[in-house]
């Protein structure tokens, strides 16, 4: 029905919305965290600061909440696409709330990467679990060895980004946050295709193994992902860090779809995924190459601030 389908189409873009309210909510609470002198844990104090608390509300309860309600509605396909016009809502909010401004070319680093997100997704790069079978042997390998590459990736960009400062840190931590979520998306499937089985009580020794392991790692990439992203918050703007942490995430995806299950790609998938990686790098790429022009900006004003 039509009508039900501009309703998912709401959903997805509210969804969007909630992501950048709580991304808002939480770099603000950071900002204040920081601007005042604080002993202890930083992760201990911005996780008891209500406005936190109310941006985590945000972003992972109702955004999840209105994203579930979307893909009920028009299916998974063109959500990714919807979802990511809270990157224009969060770089305008971030230019309103937090005075976060954006430079034309950044601005047009996150339309590039939006785009790039909608061609991902009507590339229709789509797994059934009736396709899947977890308890084969090579299936196991591929999903073991692709979730230990994601996580020798995400130590090495975190190592990389400690050895830089000021923005450059921020940045790179950002692209680093997004591979525990990689990871988590990764294991979503293996957890929601045995825990029907476990709690009817017909699941074998492996999978409840299986999903044992995947609850373990859905909570700690998680949590370990939300963690590193405010660490990002410390050092860099909103409004690029947050689209930054994307490049990741939505190239994964494509690398988990020809790997870990060896699915083709279709013949329309076969345009629009070069075209979206493409696009999804090089806006990248506009987001993050004028740091070191930010970092002499800061340094600067550091240096007035001080005289």
């Amino acid at each position: 029905m039509p009508g039900n389908y501009v309703l998912g189409v709401i959903f997805a873009i509210l969804a969007g919305s909630m992501n950048a309210l709580g991304a808002i909510l939480q770099k603000s609470a950071v900002n204040r965290i920081i601007s005042r002198a604080y002993e202890g844990s930083f992760t201990a104090h911005f996780v008891r600061d209500p406005t936190w608390l109310a941006g985590l509300a945000a972003s992972i309860g109702l955004g999840t909440v209105f994203n579930l309600a979307a893909q009920n509605r028009i299916g998974p396909a063109p959500i990714p696409a919807l979802t990511a016009s809270g990157m224009i809502i969060l770089a305008i909010g971030s230019a309103k709330m937090l005075n976060e401004k954006l430079k034309p070319t950044e601005w047009l680093g996150i339309l590039l990467l939006v785009i790039g997100i909608a061609f991902l997704g009507f590339s229709r790069l789509e797994i059934q679990r009736s396709e899947v079978d977890l308890l084969n042997g090579g299936m196991q390998y591929r999903l073991a060895s692709f979730s230990l590459g994601l996580v020798f990736c995400w130590v090495l960009s975190w190592w990389l980004a400690q050895r830089v400062s000021h923005i450059s840190r921020g940045l790179l931590l950002a692209i680093s946050a997004g591979l525990p979520f990689c990871i988590s998306n990764l294991w979503i499937l293996p957890m929601l295709m045995t825990i029907g089985l476990v709690f009817s009580g017909t699941a074998r020794i492996a999978q409840i193994i299986i999903f044992i392991l995947s609850c373990l790692i859905l909570v700690m990439t998680n949590a370990l992902g939300i963690r590193q992203t405010q660490e990002s918050y410390r050092f860099a703007p909103a409004n690029k860090a947050q689209p930054l942490q994307q490049v990741p995430m939505q190239i994964a995806p494509i690398l988990i779809y020809l790997y870990v299950f060896q699915r083709a790609i279709t013949e329309a998938g076969s345009i629009l995924v070069p075209l979206g990686v493409t696009l999804i790098l090089v806006g990248g790429f506009l987001l993050g190459r004028n740091r070191a022009d930010l970092k002499s900006n800061e340094t600067a004003q550091n240096k007035t601030t001080s005289a």
